[in-house]
């Protein structure tokens, strides 16, 4: 799903739904009245982890795919016209990509090629003229990949490289090319990101340990943990308007088909207050640990759509019980259980994997967890 804001409204388009169907609808969100409006004109192509912005008051819609289609149609919608227009052919069609604007051009960034491999490509639209340029490649390939200009510089962030990566780079217009500008605090893809002109705002995403509820916030030179979101997700979108913060659905299964969710989760810049409007959990869901590999601590989440008879286990890798986190009813929603990397004794656990198991009545779950000292 792609978001971005005109006339005042959050404009979200394509995604999916559950069980994978990809949508080529828009849906409006009036962050004055804290309404959702009617539904804006579809697009032509549905497509979900394209991207998307805003270019003399219009709004530009580059990649993505639907099932195993790359999408490379390039929409336009103009308000005035009221509907999409095809207006350009992507050089390079990819998906799970993003995008910056710069002076008079759109920059695509990233992305997953047809053959499924990462790319460092960057190519250069104009809306104006209707023409493309090649640009600088990045320093590596990345997929699932962030962006923002801050303070007048172009930076991409994390995004995926054989596993989550951690790096972030930025564009050395001196030079004409991209260089590793520095480490975010975890490796993250796939986060819904947003940007005022000198903050960066990463939401959720895939880290090392799968799934997270991370937030992090970049200024340009330090980057910082805010307040994480209800729960450990990805591919949602966001936007900022009028200092808040807005993160729309995601997806908190960790499975193919796992239900999408249509939170909508609001962030005050100007006085750190956060806003959750979110719905029940839709499944039951052992979330990763984090962090994971962890030192003296990890934290791990349940969510539950209904109350339960749960157990929240330890087991080592020849599978016996070494430990117990919870035994009894929970509530439906999410939990917060901390583990010390002790066994039932009280004893400290060597470095190693080890596996947290939740099961219910009607459902069981385990994820691997590390200890690494």
């Amino acid at each position: 799903m792609s978001a971005v804001t005109l006339d005042d409204k959050i404009w979200l388009m394509g995604g999916s739904e559950n069980m994978h169907n990809v949508l080529k609808s828009v849906a409006i969100y009036g962050p004055k009245t804290d309404q959702w409006e009617d539904d804006g004109p579809a697009f032509q192509h549905a497509r979900e982890n394209a991207t998307a912005q805003v270019f003399d008051g219009r709004i530009y819609l580059f990649g993505g795919r639907s099932g195993n289609r790359i999408t490379a149609e390039v929409e336009m919608f103009d308000p005035r016209a009221g509907h999409w227009q095809t207006v350009a052919e992507m050089p390079s069609p990819r998906f799970g990509l993003t995008s910056v604007v710069v002076d008079s051009s759109v920059w695509l960034i990233g992305g997953t090629l047809a053959n499924n491999t990462s790319s460092p490509r960057v190519d250069v639209y104009y809306p104006a003229s209707n023409r493309w340029e090649l640009g600088a490649e990045l320093t590596t390939g990345r997929s699932s990949v962030m962006a923002a200009t801050l303070k007048g510089e172009v930076y991409v962030f994390g995004g995926f490289f054989f596993g989550p990566v951690a790096s972030y780079e930025r564009y050395d217009a001196a030079l004409g090319q991209w260089q590793i500008a520095g480490e975010m605090l975890a490796p993250t893809a796939g986060s819904g990101y947003a940007a005022d002109s000198v903050r960066m705002w990463l939401a959720g995403g895939m880290s090392s340990g799968g799934m997270t509820d991370r937030v992090m916030l970049f200024d340009g030179v330090d980057w910082t943990f805010t307040s994480p979101l209800s729960r450990a997700k990805s591919e949602c979108a966001a936007a900022i308007y009028s200092d808040r913060l807005y993160v729309f659905g995601g997806q908190s299964g960790h499975i193919m088909g796992s239900p999408f969710e249509r939170a909508v989760e609001i962030f005050d810049l100007a006085t750190s207050v956060e806003r959750r409007d979110e719905e029940m959990p839709q499944q039951y869901d052992l979330l990763a640990a984090y962090p994971n590999p962890f030192f003296l601590k990890t934290t791990i989440e349940v969510s539950l759509p209904l109350q339960d008879q749960v157990e929240i286990l330890i087991y080592d890798l020849l599978g016996r019980q070494i430990g117990k986190l919870y035994s009894g009813v929970l509530p439906g929603g999410q939990q917060t259980f901390t583990w010390t990397a002790v066994d039932a004794s009280g004893a400290r656990l060597p470095t190693g994997a080890y596996f947290v198991r939740l099961q219910g009545e009607r459902f069981q779950q385990t994820r691997k967890i590390f200890i690494l000292y």
